[in-house]
């Protein structure tokens, strides 16, 4: 019974698909009443679903709902595919109002014979011109009642051709690119408009504005192209992300781009610490080390006490012998106790062995400076500065805004808001401690234009993603031209034209950048002498030459041992000189008492 059922809703959503394929498979919604038979049955649909769409190679969103009225406000607004699944129940046999999105989503009903004949009687239901009501007889679900609008004759019924658009696009890149005449020469809307124009035979112009604020004002209106797109005044604004307030206005096609808020750093520098000399081993090995060599050491001043010539530089030469052979040096022939001194040489050698392993590794890959990778890390670092620049009523403006999370909050009151993109990005890189909180799209953005030094370094490292988002194309409420562009749009992305589009677009970008930065070697030497030494630094394995600062403990401990030695030298002398005054005392007081040697 429960395969009767999937294979019915797989079929359906699939005939769905193959009516328009451009739609792709964004989200199935499951939603089960409370107290009702075919919620026992579908206690297993959602892995059943799950393994079925990967077996079709059907891109899925599935969420299970205890409440369908959350899920039907949520989707009233919604401009994108669908399908929703109600499970109805004796106790909820209504329906809600289903809003503006009936013509996008696939809605299947399931429940008893009754219930299924009930539904498809009421006046809402009409409004429905995707729908399939599916009821259970004999242990077999059967379909009863079954409208199919087909999506791929409809889109086109509106014709392209010969018709004049007003497109809104910002003069941002890497969506628009303009030559220094304020020409457009390149940019993923534009490309993406001027095939699609060419394609299906219209025409476009673009329509500018000197305001990027659009930001809803307190009595509801737009500022911008938003509201210039809700008056009437263009057809289309692309690109634009988004958003809730904006859903009441505007219909959202197919998002043609995704984008991330994160945090970027320059790269993290290296350094060998001082105490890398102690790194390759552990602490409780450098005492077992210690102690073994203190216990050689009397074992063999043990093996000389029956000596009788020059015992004290016999003991010294027996105690000095282990740390000797462990730094590596030529020990004195000895005539007492070779077996010990032979099995602490083989000791000796495997603990040099390992030494040097370690400590060539330690040098050779310096540890990197520790940096955030999430944003409660970022909030531990006081030290680091925070800065952003946002377009106001943008998405991450907004989200930043009116986010009532805790961490966000605290992030937020950190953020120091700079003049431009430009400035926020350049201080990162040049600056340590810095960090630009800023999408990943802006920031290839401007490094492509300003900061190319090498086409194939980039000066800044990101953080793990704080917020996702995309970009697509608005359109006016109920806009003739919505469906026409939701199928293309989709079209575009799923083939990775967009994608394309925007390498080519970071391709011209990278390449007038770095023609551009060449010429301001001279007028900004600082920041062109930095840019030029990260990328000379900078090696994709991390391996790096040995420098003096590798060797610094070694010098410190030449240094060191030569102060010692001059130290010991100058009390020789001392003695040397004490002992001939003493010398010379006791013969004047020799003479003087009238001793004659």
């Amino acid at each position: 019974m429960k395969t009767t059922l999937l294979y019915a809703i797989v079929t359906i959503i699939h005939q769905n698909l193959e009516n328009d394929p451009s739609k792709g498979f964004c989200q199935l919604t499951i939603l089960p009443q409370v107290t009702t038979e075919l919620t026992l049955h579908t206690m297993n649909l959602q892995q059943d679903l799950l393994e079925e769409f990967q077996f079709l190679n059907i891109p899925y969103e599935i969420a299970f709902l205890s409440k369908y009225k959350y899920i039907l406000e949520a989707k009233k607004f919604s401009s994108y595919c669908s399908h929703v699944v109600i499970i109805l129940d004796e106790y909820h046999p209504g329906l809600p109002n289903f809003g503006t999105t009936t013509s996008t989503t696939s809605f299947l009903l399931l429940g008893t014979k009754r219930l299924i004949e009930a539904v498809f009687s009421t006046g809402i239901i009409n409004k429905l011109k995707i729908k399939t009501g599916l009821f259970l007889e004999n242990d077999q679900w059967k379909m009863v009642r079954y409208f199919e609008d087909k999506p791929s004759e409809s889109i086109f019924k509106i014709s392209m051709e010969g018709r004049r658009l007003q497109i809104g696009s910002l003069p941002l890149k890497p969506y628009l690119i303009m030559d220094e005449n304020h020409v457009i020469i390149s940019g993923v809307s534009w490309l993406l408009m001027t095939a699609v124009s060419t394609n299906y035979n219209f025409t476009f112009t673009r329509q500018a504005t000197n305001s990027d604020n659009n930001h809803p004002m307190q009595n509801g209106t737009h500022q911008g192209l938003a509201g210039d797109l809700i008056e009437g005044k263009i057809d289309v604004l692309l690109p634009h992300a988004p958003s809730v307030p904006g859903l009441k206005y505007m219909d959202f096609t197919t998002s043609i781009m995704t984008f991330n808020l994160c945090f970027f750093f320059s790269h993290p520098k290296t350094g060998v610490e001082w105490r890398a000399i102690f790194y390759p081993f552990q602490r409780n090995v450098w005492f077992l080390l210690i102690c073994t060599c203190f216990t050689v050491s009397l074992l063999l001043v043990a093996f000389t006490a029956g000596s009788k010539s020059n015992l004290k530089l016999i003991h010294f030469i027996h105690a000095m012998l282990p740390f000797r052979l462990l730094l590596q040096q030529c020990p004195q022939k000895i005539k007492t106790s070779r077996n010990v001194v032979v099995q602490f040489l083989f000791f000796s050698v495997v603990i040099n062995t390992y030494y040097n392993s370690n400590l060539l590794v330690y040098l050779t890959f310096p540890k990197p400076e520790n940096l955030p990778g999430t944003v409660e890390q970022l909030l531990d670092r006081p030290e680091f500065k925070i800065m952003t620049w946002q377009i106001p009523g943008g998405f991450t403006d907004t989200f930043l805004k009116s986010s009532g999370s805790v961490v966000l909050t605290a992030l937020r009151k950190r953020l120091e808001q700079k003049q431009s993109d430009f400035n926020c990005i350049r201080d990162s890189i040049l600056q340590e401690k810095t960090t630009c909180v800023a999408t990943n799209v802006r920031v290839e953005t401007v490094i492509a234009t300003n900061f190319t030094v090498r086409s194939h370094f980039n000066p800044l490292v990101k953080s793990e993603s704080i917020l996702t988002s995309s970009a697509c194309m608005a359109l006016r409420k109920h806009s003739r031209y919505f469906s026409f562009f939701r199928t293309v749009m989709g079209w575009l992305k799923d083939s990775g034209m967009v994608s394309k589009w925007y390498d080519v677009a970071i391709a011209v970008l990278r390449q007038r950048g770095q023609l551009w930065l060449k010429t301001q070697e001279h007028t900004d030497a600082y920041a062109y002498r930095i840019l030029r030494a990260q990328a000379d630094n900078f090696h994709g394995n991390g391996v790096k030459a040995l420098q003096v600062g590798n060797l610094r403990v070694a010098f410190v401990a030449w240094l060191g041992g030569l102060i010692l030695g001059v130290f010991v030298i100058g009390l020789e002398f001392m003695n040397l000189a004490y002992v001939r005054a003493r010398l010379v005392f006791l013969r004047v007081r020799l003479v003087k008492y009238g001793y004659r040697p």
